[in-house]
């Protein structure tokens, strides 16, 4: 009996260990998830206070960026260079051009010409040649003299070669002559204006003695009294048949060779061509007036005249037939009225 409570006291006993025995393990436990609730705890703070810098740093950084735009604008904004207005006049403030020498030299078909040299300069913006800027005439008598020259002496690429904003250079040109004794007037205008256009610069040359002699001209521009109208009346313009005679082109075939005196009362030298519009006509047909022949030279009609001069014109019309009469029509190149002819010639054969 006695050992039967001991038993059952034995058993008892460890039934008493085992519950406290698992108390104690639970708690142990709780424990545990308290610390470890204490560490996730910190390191959420952790993280949180990381993630807080970081935003921070992302603040700060779009906090520069307006300041890194401003700049940018302010160095946009800063003012233009300043374009000199002055180089945009009209003149010898835009153009310059000096003379360095002229002398005789012959061209190669042995003919005489005239080489100037010339030195250019310019006040434009953009670099621009000789050719480009200004419009150089030589005059015999008030009539153009031949500016396509081809001579050892004289380089006419120099009148292409462009130039910056005040560079100086020398140009070359050549002007063949008409004669050996007349006086040479060179007259240099701008090659585009929108208004008078007037001589910016002008020299004339005595050649008599075989030396050339500058002339000093008290004024670069003589006025004249002609009358400045549009109007191209036979006041302004005049164009006389002279002569005619049968001749042929390089072809053989038949063409009628024409010699007109032609003048003019404008205040700018011009040219037949640019002022008159000549036709023929046999039978009521248009004659070609095309013509390539040894008699006809086609540069008088595009040579220059000063007012009150007048000047030999040699035109050559290719004929339908050799018998019937060749009516010759000169009229006003532009007219605003009714155009009147200004010369009308009938030839017969």
């Amino acid at each position: 009996m006695s050992r039967l409570f001991k038993m059952i006291a034995l058993i008892i006993t460890l039934c008493c260990l085992i519950l406290s025995g698992c108390s104690g393990g639970k708690s142990t436990d709780q424990t545990t998830v308290a610390k470890s609730s204490e560490k996730i705890s910190t390191v959420d703070t952790e993280e949180t206070i990381t993630y807080t810098t970081t935003t921070t740093t992302t603040t700060e950084t779009t906090t520069q960026d307006p300041l890194i735009e401003e700049d940018t604008t302010e160095l946009q904004t800063e003012p233009a260079a300043e374009v000199d207005t002055e180089a945009s006049e009209v003149g010898d403030k835009e153009f310059i051009v000096s003379l360095k020498s002229a002398t005789i030299v012959k061209d190669y078909s042995n003919d005489p010409v005239l080489a100037v040299t010339y030195v250019f300069s310019h006040n434009k913006e953009k670099p621009t040649s000789f050719m480009l800027a200004v419009s150089d005439t030589a005059y015999q008598n008030g009539i153009e003299c031949s500016s396509a020259v081809f001579a050892k002496e004289v380089d006419s690429s120099t009148q292409m070669t462009e130039i910056k904003s005040g560079v100086e250079y020398e140009v070359e040109a050549g002007y063949k002559l008409n004669d050996t004794t007349s006086n040479v007037d060179i007259v240099i205008n701008p090659l585009f204006s929108f208004t008078d256009n007037k001589p910016i610069f002008e020299f004339e040359f005595n050649i008599a003695d075989g030396n050339v002699t500058q002339i000093q001209k008290e004024e670069f521009v003589e006025e004249t009294d002609f009358d400045n109208s549009s109007s191209n009346s036979d006041k302004e313009i005049s164009v006389k048949f002279k002569s005619g005679e049968l001749s042929t082109d390089y072809k053989g075939d038949p063409i009628l060779v024409v010699t007109y005196l032609f003048s003019h009362q404008k205040e700018e030298p011009t040219a037949f061509m640019y002022v008159v519009s000549d036709k023929a006509y046999q039978n009521g047909i248009e004659c070609n007036d095309i013509v390539i022949s040894d008699s006809v030279d086609s540069s008088t009609q595009m040579n220059k005249i000063k007012a009150g001069v007048e000047y030999e014109v040699i035109v050559g019309y290719k004929l339908n037939d050799t018998t019937s009469d060749v009516e010759l029509v000169v009229e006003p190149l532009f007219s605003f009225i009714d155009k009147e002819p200004i010369c009308e010639y009938v030839y017969k054969f």
